[in-house]
């Protein structure tokens, strides 16, 4: 099962103060992190999408500019849709450096085993939703992303309301979003190898 894997890290960085994908945690920047994240997870092609892809150099993968319309995570979202050259995308934001590769390998599985799916993507164990950390089926998601995008749209939310949505619930701790410096763990938790709870039906 081949997917292609992308770094969500176009965003301003409003709230954190600075480059979000340069911010380090645990000896090394939340992009380096996010990328070994998907090539631990197996994706055959990472791609990091970025607004100024020449600070990111030093990485040993693709970054590419993010299109950057003005509809926020829509367009990395559709970004990725539109560059990937497999059926099945990963996304990862760069601001949740504590996802594993074990949840992004369960998400691909799911997505593969269930073929009448377009999405699958990640709850906490309290049911919040983080579906920018997700595996979308890119055939069917990329026509209905185009179609928002073009009505100006910005929350992937409304997106997912004509989508075949599948949700893995996995341990809280490990979907921290850091908006903010202070979000930053004082102590990194070790945990791969948690992996997820249970998959919920289309919803």
């Amino acid at each position: 099962m081949t997917i292609d894997g992308f770094v969500l890290a176009g965003g301003n960085s409003r709230r954190f103060g600075h480059d979000k994908a340069l911010a380090r945690g645990n000896g090394r920047s939340f992009v380096e992190t996010a990328v070994d994240t998907l090539m631990k997870a197996g994706c055959n092609r990472v791609v990091v999408l970025h607004r100024q892809p020449a600070e990111l150099g030093f990485l040993e993968c693709e970054v590419l500019e993010d299109l950057g319309g003005g509809q926020g995570p829509l367009d990395g979202l559709l970004t990725a849709l539109s560059l990937a050259r497999t059926d099945l995308v990963a996304t990862l934001p760069v601001d949740q450096p504590l996802v594993t590769s074990d949840i992004i390998r369960q998400l691909r599985d799911v997505a593969g085993e269930n073929p009448d799916t377009d999405m699958v993507s990640v709850t906490d164990e309290n049911g919040a939703r983080h579906h920018l950390t997700a595996v979308w089926r890119r055939s069917t998601c990329q026509p209905v992303f185009s179609r928002h995008f073009s009505r100006g749209e910005s929350s992937p939310r409304r997106v997912l309301d004509d989508l075949r949505c599948r949700w893995v619930r996995c341990p809280t701790a490990l979907l921290i979003n850091v908006n903010h410096p202070e979000d930053l763990p004082s102590r990194w938790p070790t945990l791969a190898g948690e992996g997820v709870c249970d998959v919920d039906e289309n919803s």
